[in-house]
Order: C-alpha cells, then structure tokens, then sequence
C-alpha cells in the first residue's frame, strides 16, 4: 500500500561553497548548539557560582576532543559500509566527518576524560562540572540532529509512514533516494529535547553532586536502547546492535556510581551538620558525666570550674562537707 503522505527532504547536505571550502548544514547546527548553550552556561555559573572562565576553557577543551572522540569511536564500532577495513585503506576519512558519521557515546566517554584531567590539574569541582554539562549536553545534541535530518546519515527501516522521510538530493547521505525511511534522527532529536526539558526542570532540586549527569547518563541510554530499534544499523549479537550493547553496559555501571554519590553525600551532609554520629558522642559524654562513679565524677570537677571560668559564668561552689568526695574517702 502506497503511504498517503511521506516528508521530502530536498536540501543538499552542503549549505554552500566559499571557493573550495564547502560549509554544511550539519557544522551549521553544531555551532548554533554550541553559541545557545553559552548563554545558558553563564546562568548556571553564577547559580552554582562557579568561575566563567573555567567553565569556557573546560569547554574549548571539550568541544574539540569531544568531536574526535565521537569520530573515533564511530570510526572503531566499523557500522559503515566497507567496516572497519574501509578506514584503514582509506586513512584520510578517518576526520571526514563532514561525510557523516559521530558516536555521541565516544563524544561523551571523551568530554567526561577531558574534565577529569583538567579537574585534575585545576583543583576545580569534577562533579559539579559534570552536572553543568548534563543539562548542556542533550541540548546541543538536538542542534546536531537537525543536521542528521537534512544529512540522512542517521535514518530508520524503510517505512510507508506519513512522516517517513525521502532523501530526494542526490548527494544526500541516505542508502536510497527513493525510498522513505523512518525518521530516527528526528526521533532522537525529539528524545534530546526531553531529555533537556527535564534535567533543566530538575536541575535545583537534585543536591548530590554528579547525581544529575548519572540520570543523564542512564535516560539518554535508555532512550538510545529504544531508538535503535527502529535504527537501520547492522545486528551484532543477541538480536541487538552496537549501540544498544552499549547503552546496556552504561546503564548498569551508572546504577552502582548513584548509590556510591548518594551515600557519599549523606555521610559528607552528617559530618558537617554533627550528624548522628557526633551526636551520639556528645549524648554519651554528658551521660557519663551525669551518672560516673563517685571517684569519676570527683574528678571532672576542676575541668567543669575551668570551662565555666572560660564561659564567664560563676565559679561553682566546693561541694559541701559529707559530699561524695568525703564519703568516698
């Protein structure tokens, strides 16, 4: 059955051309992610009050390493056709991501790296850092998807769907320009926007250092799972694609990383307000205090004169004849 109404996209995957220098809708996307972010990067600044300038240099430092790191990691999952075997003949299209193709997986195992190490030298805060780049990181992800709608490098099955999309350029990166396919990269970019909407919603009331880029982490897997089943990627084991094996492993390791933040901040909250520990300490020194033997009691007497000499309050008195001091002795 032919579908009743199907999405065209006609656009060429290059906006235009400065000589040789050709400009693509897909970088067009990443810096206008990249420039809407900044101011929203300055509001949390000055709530968290954190230095701008640390967070900007962390950012230049992410950004760049960031793309690599997501090349790379495309580039080693080999889900393109030729496989891995295409990048070591051709090793010039190792970088050529304007031909498409970015792991966000490796974009964030290399920004979470990049702030270790620059936390590491700078002294500043790891996990408060991490959570300003929780609510950053799905928002320029949805900027980055836009392109992957006008590139057609990111699509789903063949579908008669009325919002499947055609790729009708010819230079368009999708397998076939007739055919539709479902829109998964309008799918994700749908996701991101959600993603972002909540974290940005919840993103005062979460206390626990870290603890907001773990629900990042474990959300924007889940949905990853999810998604790629309706991706046209290649099957690698237990009916599941590379992907999506990595959405699992990252998801149980966020749920171990949650509890240990979680305890750590409770234990961290207890020591700095007295908690029961210290508490308990003190109930039990003014218990002994009260209830010590008579020969005990004799002799936290000097100390109790000297703490109330210190306070400014009045000396007190000798203990009267027949006190337990005498009938002690």
């Amino acid at each position: 059955m032919p579908p009743i109404a199907i999405i065209t996209m006609p656009l060429d995957p290059i906006l235009f051309r400065i000589g040789g220098l050709a400009v693509h809708w897909y970088g067009l996307f990443i810096a206008l992610g990249i420039l809407v972010n900044v101011p929203l990067a300055r509001w949390e600044c000055k709530r968290k009050h954190i230095s701008e300038d640390l967070v900007f240099n962390l950012a230049v430092w992410c950004v760049v390493l960031g793309i690599i790191g997501g090349r790379l990691f495309y580039v080693v999952q080999a889900d393109q056709p030729g496989g891995f075997d295409y990048y070591i003949q051709h090793p010039q299209d190792i970088f050529a991501t304007w031909q498409g193709g970015m792991a966000f997986y490796g974009m964030v195992f290399a920004i979470i790296l990049t702030a270790l190490v620059f936390c590491w030298r700078t002294k500043a805060p790891f996990w408060a850092l991490l959570d300003m780049a929780a609510v950053f990181l799905p928002l320029g992800q949805a900027f980055g998807r836009l392109g992957n709608v006008v590139n057609g490098d990111i699509i789903g099955y063949p579908s008669t769907l009325p919002w499947a999309i055609q790729y009708s350029n010819p230079n368009s990166l999708a397998p076939d320009h007739v055919i539709a396919y479902q829109p998964a990269s309008l799918y994700e970019l749908l996701f991101s926007l959600a993603l972002f909407g909540f974290l940005w919603s919840i993103r005062g009331r979460v206390k626990t250092p870290g603890l907001l880029f773990m629900f990042y982490a474990f959300l924007y897997s889940l949905g990853q799972f999810a998604i790629f089943f309706l991706r046209a990627n290649s099957i690698t084991i237990l009916d599941l694609k590379q992907a999506q094996l990595t959405s699992l492993l990252v998801m149980l390791a966020t749920l171990p990383v949650m509890a240990f933040l979680m305890r750590h901040y409770q234990n961290q909250s207890q020591v700095a307000g007295g908690g029961p520990t210290g508490e308990a300490l003190s109930a039990a020194t003014s218990a002994s205090a009260v209830v010590a033997p008579s020969g005990t009691a004799a002799a936290g007497a000097p100390a109790a004169r000297a703490k109330a000499r210190r306070a400014g309050k009045p000396k007190p008195k000798a203990p009267p004849s027949g006190s337990v001091e005498q009938q002690a002795t």
